[in-house]
């Protein structure tokens, strides 16, 4: 597939797809997310970039 300059939700949209799946994934959700021009994220790095934190809070 070529990879397009706008994405499958059309110009000047925002789209993220989040996973734990590996970004170097030939075969997996991150190798169709850059087919399509879409954003990859996993887990972590989509609660970091949206200023939460998870972990274990002790009483």
């Amino acid at each position: 597939m070529e990879k397009s300059e706008e994405n499958l939700f059309g110009k000047n949209t925002v789209v993220y797809v989040v996973s734990q799946e590996k970004i170097s994934s030939t075969k997996k959700i991150p190798a169709v997310c850059r087919a399509f021009n879409i954003d990859h994220l996993n887990l972590e790095a989509f609660l970091k970039d949206n200023g939460m934190r998870f972990g274990i809070i002790e009483s």
